[in-house]
């Protein structure tokens, strides 16, 4: 917020203004319609930017409305603010999933990096998990550990030496060393 001369104001709003963010879900299936890998309405998210430590932290308050298909809050200030789906790490991996798959590395489009850098992403992990890929012929071409806590691992689609692997079908296991038996497996493809 800026007055007539150019200078930013800083106060407080004497009352609060709403944010209203949209997205868009045509089909009415709880999925956002634009989004490159399946996200549900329910895990979207209104942050803000915080300059003082350069971090995004939640609006507390925002209000889901499903039917209208919009996040809104009450907010006492103008700041930098973002829609996110956001993802927590889970009790159990029974919903793991990749993406994009395939993976079309170079392609520029949907089926290229994420946000999160080249490669392949892994959601809904424990916040500790060992995740396996392995080759059609069964050989181990990558072993990584999920340790953040985020629920959320990229393999950069390179083997244990850091070669690109070849395209075609792979599987991948995902164990959490905190629960014997909390396993999930599935297949991802590579596509030049």
């Amino acid at each position: 917020l800026y007055d007539l001369f150019g200078t930013t104001i800083t106060a407080n709003f004497n009352l609060p203004v709403r944010l209203l963010m949209t997205y868009t879900d045509a089909d009415g299936d709880d999925y956002l319609d634009t989004a490159t890998t399946k996200m549900k309405a329910d895990s979207l998210k209104l942050y803000t930017f915080s300059p003082a430590d350069s971090s995004w932290q939640e609006v507390t308050g925002a209000t889901l409305d499903k039917t209208n298909r919009q996040v809104y809050a009450g907010l006492n200030h103008f700041s930098l603010y973002a829609l996110v789906s956001y993802f927590a790490a889970r009790s159990s991996l029974a919903g793991v999933f990749a993406y994009p798959n395939p993976y079309k590395p170079g392609s520029n489009g949907q089926f290229d990096k994420s946000v999160y850098g080249e490669g392949i992403t892994f959601e809904s992990l424990t916040s500790r998990a060992q995740l396996q890929i392995y080759s059609m012929a069964g050989e181990l071409v990558a072993d990584m550990n999920e340790e953040d806590g985020d629920g959320r691992c990229v393999w950069n689609a390179r083997n244990a030496d850091g070669s690109r692997v070849a395209s075609g079908l792979y599987f991948y296991v995902v164990t959490n060393p905190d629960s014997a038996g909390d396993k999930n497996t599935g297949r991802i493809t590579i596509i030049k």
